[in-house]
């Protein structure tokens, strides 16, 4: 049995090209082709012909004209032997010979009884004489069942994290298909059972992906071959421990443990302040597997803390690819001490503190202790509960407490509470409220101005309209000078001029320099909060206008006429001083001369 198929391919676009003499050239047809046989493939014992020819030219009679065969050898070429020419075989050999049908330029190979010997690459050559040839290649095999050169079981081993690509090349004829298998498990990356390629490819390798892994090759003819690959994962040391953070009183004992898990095993060792742990009465370790081929987990048992014990430990592991390890704290424990919180006071705008993008109210509370508190709080005493109320929250390693979108049910007395098994500490008592928008008592318009007259050389007093809101509001004075182009806002900042904690801006005496028409100028009364200390109302503007006394006196500018210094403004007779706040003592005072003067204390 033998499979042949031919092929056509055009040589020659002239018959002046096609052989040695000129009249056969020029009777010729205009497009003669070589055909010859595809690849052959055969049983053993059988008779392979494969077949060569020039059609649509008649070449009979010209001279230097052959059709030969040769056997060739690709990778020795001194090896290649010529076989035929034309219908004689050369060889002194049976195996061989030629059929060459009468008027035909067709000259078939015939190969008997085919065995292995006789597989390979089989070349025709057609001369037309005058070095003009051409090669048509014909491989010839014999049917095998597909087949590994190594039939034993390789075993790869690669790092997790590194890239693999196993190929699978087994022998036979026809060349056999190929396709992988993992027993008893999905293929990584590919999915499903089987895959069909040559080459699996695994670009980055993890430990799920140890296996085994076969490839089958199978051509139809007897039975598939396999080749089995024992895929091993290298992992390094991974080193996790139960707590980084141990707490422990003098005396008693504590437990510090950690798993590692590392392929091939690692050497596990104990290390306080980077100094190896050996082993002694006061320090038992212990190393144990994990079922399920998981690793190991070592533990450290200190039987009696002293403070000599107390410090970082490390947990490490060792192996021939690579080391890890993780520190653990043993810390002297400790009962809560409350380290920051909120004044008495926290306060929010009830419009700015609403919409997405606004940040939440948040009441402070942090403490210290080992091991580290929890937190709890109370609204009005009574215990709140904030998890049921997605508003709010507890800032994440703090007790900070933050609620998004306050509203007025909110407002309220809060306390924070921080505890650990050794006792509770209680945060001071703060209240949340909104703040309210400033007013003031005057009946005008923002944007009025009041006019007043001041005698010159005599004390004065501008008063600001009462103000309302919460915080308390602090009232200032500015002068707005007129320039070209702008107005420029000036605090007032004048050693005749001081305003005392009720707004009241007192002059020791007027001068014309306090004239606002003749130098331009106004006087304004702001008010502001601690809140938002630099969001500035306006209660009133003042126009100053500064006249003669009317007593017809003109102190300011003689020499002998005077206003002797007297108090214009003084604290209660009874003050009460806060501590650990800042507590002041007022006395203004009024007169013209040098040394009528005003004193904050």
């Amino acid at each position: 049995m033998y499979r042949i198929a031919l092929v056509a391919l055009c040589f020659l676009t002239g018959v002046t090209s096609c052989a040695g003499s000129p009249t056969k050239r020029e009777a010729a047809t205009p497009n003669p082709k070589i055909t010859y046989s595809k690849e052959t493939i055969a049983k053993e014992g059988d008779e392979v012909k494969i077949d060569c020819a020039v059609e649509g030219v008649d070449l009979t009679g010209v001279q230097d004209f052959s059709v030969s065969w040769s056997k060739i050898n690709e990778e020795k070429p001194a090896n290649s032997y010529p076989i035929s020419n034309n219908d004689r075989v050369l060889l002194f050999s049976s195996k061989f010979r030629v059929d060459h049908p009468a008027d035909s330029q067709q000259y078939s190979l015939i190969i008997k009884k085919m065995s292995e010997e006789d597989s390979g690459l089989y070349r025709c050559t057609v001369n037309f004489g005058e070095d003009q040839k051409i090669n048509a290649d014909v491989p010839v095999t014999i049917q095998k069942a597909p087949y590994f050169t190594d039939d034993f079981t390789k075993t790869l081993t690669v790092t997790e994290g590194d890239a693999i690509s196993i190929d699978c090349q087994p022998g036979g004829s026809p060349k056999p298909e190929v396709y992988w298998e993992r027993l008893n498990q999905e293929l990584p990356y590919y999915g499903g059972k089987f895959f069909k390629a040559n080459q699996l490819d695994i670009p980055l390798v993890d430990r799920s992906h140890k296996g085994h892994y076969v490839c089958y090759a199978n051509n139809g003819i007897g039975d598939p071959a396999n080749s089995h690959v024992i895929l091993e994962v290298q992992v390094p040391p991974e080193v996790v421990v139960t707590k980084d953070q141990v707490f422990a009183s003098m005396t008693e004992e504590v437990m510090m443990e950690c798993k590692v898990v590392a392929i091939p095993a690692a050497d596990i060792a104990w290390l306080k302040d980077d100094l190896p742990i050996l082993g002694s009465a006061n320090y038992k370790i212990k190393t144990v597997p994990l079922e399920g081929d998981e690793g190991v987990v070592s533990t450290m048992a200190v039987t009696q803390v002293s403070s000599e014990d107390i410090g970082t430990y490390k947990c490490r592991a060792t192996s021939a690819i690579g080391t890890a390890e993780k520190s653990i704290a043993l810390i002297t424990k400790s009962p809560p001490l409350i380290s920051a919180q909120s004044r008495k006071e926290v306060l929010y705008d009830l419009q700015r503190n609403l919409g997405r993008d606004a940040l939440p109210v948040v009441i402070e509370c942090m403490a210290e202790g080992a091991p580290s508190p929890k937190y709890r709080w109370t609204k009005n005493n009574k215990t709140l509960i904030w998890e049921v109320d997605p508003r709010f929250s507890l800032e994440e390693g703090t007790g900070n407490l933050l609620i998004s979108d306050p509203t007025m049910d909110d407002n309220g007395l809060y306390q924070c509470f921080a505890y650990n098994n050794l006792g509770t500490a209680v945060a001071d008592p703060v209240y949340l409220l909104n703040t309210s928008r400033i007013e003031f008592s005057n009946d005008k318009d923002e944007s009025d101005t009041y006019n007043v007259k001041a005698e010159l050389g005599r004390p004065f007093k501008l008063s600001c309209p009462k103000v309302f809101g919460y915080p308390k509001p602090t009232l200032s004075w500015v002068k707005a000078n007129q320039l070209e182009t702008q107005i420029e806002i000036e605090f007032v900042n004048d050693e005749r001029i001081i305003s005392d904690p009720e707004g009241n801006l007192w002059f020791t005496h007027i001068t014309e320099a306090d004239d606002t028409r003749k130098n331009n100028f106004q006087f304004i009364c702001l008010a502001s909060t601690t809140f938002e200390p630099n969001d500035f109302s306006m209660a009133s503007i003042i126009e100053l206008s500064v006249v003669d006394p009317a007593d017809g006196n003109l102190n300011l500018n003689e020499e002998q006429l005077n206003v002797e210094s007297f108090p214009m403004y003084t604290s209660n007779d009874t003050v009460k001083f806060i501590a650990l706040q800042e507590n002041t003592l007022w006395c203004i005072f009024g007169g013209e001369r040098k040394h009528a003067s005003h004193h904050q204390g």
